[in-house]
């Protein structure tokens, strides 16, 4: 066998060993276990990150899983059946959306509302009407709704959930900036929409012992996190596991992250996802690099 074929062949050895190696780690998802899949921008224009999907393809995703029998729930209707005690159906998972960019009225809910399936939008509060300033431009800047484009998409049927203000990483935050960020961003909400604010998507997906505990005392039902470190069988409602779909990402590739199975292909997705958002770190110091003034880092 030549070099060329050895390394071939080494490609996707290395992928199924991954897989295998994550799966020992963390363990199979339980039969009955509700899924968590996370998406961010659904558009036209384009961008060379990998948040983006593109309208045609994002319905097309949708389609498929409503075709091959997938149905949504609300991540508060989740929380409260793990509440109660009680199981969703078979085939149930939870569909969010973080950031709120705007392209999702246009791009995204009405294929959902043709399909009768149902969102959890986390938005930063600080930041409603404007461009996403806090991340590391990639050929394009999108616009989060303002107020009056979440109420439209409340008015659909979907769920509002918090991204803090101004989509900052929350670890390492002293207390006053802590409540603010937790606290401050489920107030605003609340005030803009007349309703509750119960959940929120950690910004970056980062937590820690002291967040969480943060988050329960600031009134939440229930977190997201990208970086779960317990195993997959526990939940963990402050932690909750979710799966990033990226521009990647085939329609097959979505299912999978949705049935759990084949094990070492979840795991080996669930490892991916991980590792993509680590990138995220170039935002943060783009942020950083930035040096906002007051106006922008308090407002």
């Amino acid at each position: 066998m030549s070099g060329e074929e050895w390394a071939l062949a080494a490609i996707p050895a290395a992928v199924a060993g991954a897989g295998l190696w994550w799966s020992l780690r963390y363990g199979a998802p339980p039969a009955d276990f509700v899924p968590i899949i996370m998406f961010h921008k659904v558009d036209p224009q384009w961008e060379w990150g990998g948040t983006r999907q593109g309208p045609k393809s994002f319905a097309r995703k949708m389609r498929f899983l409503h075709k091959s029998g997938f149905g949504t729930i609300s991540l508060t209707h989740y929380l409260d059946q793990l509440t109660a005690g009680s199981k969703p159906p078979a085939g149930t998972f939870v569909l969010t959306f973080d950031d709120a960019y705007a392209g999702l009225l246009e791009h995204a809910l009405p294929v959902l509302g043709e399909l009768d399936y149902t969102a959890t939008i986390f938005a930063p509060s600080a930041k409603l009407g404007r461009e996403n300033d806090w991340e590391l431009r990639f050929g394009s800047h999108f616009r989060h709704m303002t107020g009056e484009e979440l109420r439209q998409a409340v008015h659909a049927g979907h769920e509002i959930g918090s991204h803090g203000r101004r989509h900052i990483p929350l670890v390492g935050l002293d207390d006053t900036r802590l409540h603010d960020e937790l606290a401050g961003s489920k107030q605003e909400l609340e005030d803009l929409l007349g309703q509750e604010v119960k959940t929120i998507s950690y910004p970056y997906g980062r937590v820690d012992a002291r967040v969480k505990l943060a988050t329960q005392h600031a009134g939440y039902i229930g977190a997201c996190s990208s970086y779960p470190g317990t195993r997959t069988s526990i939940v963990d409602r402050y932690e909750l596991r979710r799966l990033g779909v990226y521009s990647i990402d085939t329609m097959r590739m979505v299912a999978v992250k949705l049935r759990g199975r084949p094990l070492w292909w979840w795991a080996t997705l669930d490892l991916a996802m991980r590792l993509i958002n680590r990138f995220s770190i170039f935002s943060q110091l783009w942020r950083i690099t930035r040096r906002d003034s007051p106006s922008r880092t308090n407002d």
